[in-house]
């Protein structure tokens, strides 16, 4: 790591390099963009900037919470003991009193309590519903939205250690201690790493010096400054492009806003080069970076597109890299560098508020920032806090270059990257065309990413080839690529902490969007057509529209960590539910269904976990998405 940031300051490369938020001004909307509703007899649609209704869709029965009723002359109710719900029929099995809801066909009265007595803002509410949601970065303790504190006193993300908010930013192995929220190897066969350190943590359990009394530890170096020692400090922000689905239906980048640059290493060094002080961006974009002594005014301070849990890594587990090249093929050799972005520091250390333009490559920063909190996921709910469980991986872009066999693709082997002298074993490239989404399209890069979970924590058996929206495709190639557009939207939503279920892209100056909590995707003119959903005729075996996959997985998601939206299957799985699914054992070793790791048997692995919901499951997926699931798991292990 040292070496990187070493390499990557000499490198002189000063590439001014963004954060997905805002709304367009000027207009106040009065619906929600896509939200459906009954008008008599006919749907109507809410236009993109949320302005108006426009008509959709006419319902020859009639219309029923946005949806058209289907005719139900051969239809026989079911409730089933249920005494509230839908009917299966367009009925209802009955009616709920004053300030109940529907939970699975019961009664229930929800209550929102905190533990002083007072009125919850979060949390469940005892009846399948929520008391409300919690930000990116909160969680919610007692009732409360609380504030994760999970960053070591060098500010890294945390690996282990109390969170703040009644849970833990993660667990050690067995044979680690938890030191500094930093998981340690304990015990005689610890090597303490104290070189080049005079003070601060030997990564087992002790320390490499004592600072004197007049004097305190910057722990990011393991340097002993005065306690008088000065800071940098100041607000890195940058500008970003965000979509609209226009009048037209198509999706247009919008002119630039401003996000901040959370995440970010900052790095200061004195004028012969040398780091004299480190820390991370937080998620508002501050940064304060402790240095030995008032900043003369001849230092300089470097952004790097690089995280690690600690400087002492020997390499960034991610870095967004700026190719030499100007294209090439994907997956092959490139030098690169790691995109930074280097200012002056004033005298006495305040820099104040920095923007870093789209000139200056501002689309790497929010390629950093969207695949990052993609990384967390990934170093909290797959590999348990313990970083060297996360596979480091590279993500090359570079405006106005593209690359010969892909406009954006995850390659897992044969394609390491040299990166200032550090090679990645596994990369993303991402195309930088002018008349296309490039680094703006966080759909695309973070659906690549869903290919490098899959590829690394999970089970691929995807035959792979072209395929296009509402092409049927084999089960596990249908997996494949919906458990990664799945992946995606999962990261936004809970990145943003609200339901973002749109998937878009723009190719060769045409574009496409598909909207999975409706089932919607883009088509000709002004209306949409929709994802072909699966049969519940055709049995577990039948091919299927990857978007369709996309779509029942995110209805089954939603509705625990942000609101439910589209169908109200009553299903909210956890992302530490579907994450401990997708690498259990029943995945890596089990099959049932067609042959190769399918939604079956995620479905499968998911009811293995928590057998008392396999009932639900099966029911939910049957009957708001029509795949005929028979609930009869296998529970196969690697044994």
């Amino acid at each position: 790591m040292r070496a990187m940031i070493t390499a990557t300051i000499a490198a002189t490369m000063v590439f001014p390099g963004c954060f997905f938020g805002g709304e367009e001004a000027g207009v106040e909307p009065i619906c929600e963009p896509q939200e459906k509703k009954c008008d008599g007899s006919d749907i109507v649609k809410c236009n993109s900037d949320g302005s108006d209704w426009a008509f959709y869709k006419e319902c020859p029965h009639g219309c029923k919470k946005g949806k058209c009723i289907e005719p139900t002359e051969s239809c026989k109710p079911t409730c089933n003991g249920r005494n509230c719900g839908d009917d299966g029929c367009g009925g209802s099995c009955g009616k709920c009193g004053a300030g109940e809801t529907c939970n699975h066909g019961a009664c229930c009265m929800p209550t929102c309590i905190t533990l002083e007595g007072g009125i919850g803002e979060c949390g469940d509410d005892g009846c399948g519903g929520s008391c409300g949601k919690c930000g990116a970065g909160k969680a919610c303790f007692g009732g409360h939205c609380c504030t994760k504190q999970c960053f070591t006193m060098e500010g890294a993300i945390a690996q282990c250690g109390s969170d703040g908010c009644g849970g833990q930013c993660g667990t050690c192995s067995s044979g680690e201690s938890c030191v500094n929220m930093t998981c340690v190897q304990s015990g005689a066969g610890c090597k303490p790493k104290c070189t080049g350190k005079e003070c601060g943590s030997d990564g087992c359990g002790g320390t490499c010096g004592l600072c004197s009394a007049s004097e305190a530890c910057n722990w990011s170096i393991g340097v002993c400054a005065p306690t008088s020692a000065g800071v940098v400090e100041g607000w890195l922000r940058y500008e970003v492009r965000t979509p609209t689905v226009d009048f037209w239906g198509a999706v247009v980048l919008d002119d630039v806003q401003e996000g901040d640059g959370a995440g970010l290493l900052a790095l200061v060094a004195d004028s012969e080069g040398n780091v004299v002080g480190a820390s991370q961006v937080d998620t508002e974009g501050y940064f304060a970076v402790p240095v030995s002594g008032e900043p003369a005014g001849d230092e300089q301070l470097l952004f790097a597109a690089m995280w690690a849990p600690s400087l002492e890594a020997d390499e960034p587990l991610l870095v967004v890299a700026y190719p030499d090249s100007g294209g090439g093929t994907a997956g092959s050799m490139i030098p690169s560098t790691p995109w930074a972005w280097l200012f002056e520091v004033p005298p006495g250390g305040y820099v104040g508020n920095i923007l870093v333009t789209e000139a200056q490559g501002s689309g790497a920063m929010f390629l950093f920032v969207v695949t990052l909190a993609a990384m967390q996921t990934v170093a909290y709910d797959l590999a348990g806090g313990v970083a060297d469980k996360v596979v480091p991986l590279a993500v090359l872009w570079k405006p106005g270059v593209a690359w010969e066999d892909c406009g954006a693709c995850f390659v897992g082997s044969g394609g390491a990257q040299n990166i200032a002298d550090a090679y990645f074993p596994q990369s993303v490239f991402i195309g930088g065309e002018a008349d296309g989404a490039s680094a703006w399209g966080y759909p695309v890069t973070l659906h690549e990413f869903g290919h490098y979970v899959a590829h690394n924590y999970s089970k691929d058996d995807s035959p792979g080839g072209d395929h296009t929206i509402g092409q049927p495709l084999a089960p596990p190639f249908a997996w494949s690529e919906g458990w990664a557009s799945f992946f995606s939207v999962l990261t936004v939503s809970r990145w943003l902490g609200q339901a973002v279920t749109l998937f878009w892209d723009i190719q060769g100056g045409s574009s496409f969007w598909l909207d999975y909590a409706e089932g919607d995707c883009s088509g000709d003119g002004l209306f949409s057509d929709v994802i072909s959903p699966a049969s519940p005729l055709a049995g577990m075996y039948q091919e299927l529209d990857e978007n369709w996959v996309t779509t029942m997985l995110f209805n089954l998601w939603d509705g625990g960590e942000v609101p439910e939206v589209g169908a109200n299957d009553g299903i909210a799985l956890e992302t530490a539910t579907v994450m401990a699914a997708v690498s259990s054992e029943r995945i890596l070793c089990g099959d049932r269904g067609a042959k190769g790791v399918d939604f079956v048997d995620f479905l499968d692995a998911v009811a293995c976990q928590y057998g008392f919901i396999t009932d639900d499951l099966a029911y939910a997926v049957k009957e708001y998405f029509g795949f005929p699931y028979d609930g009869n798991k296998s529970c196969k292990t690697c044994n």
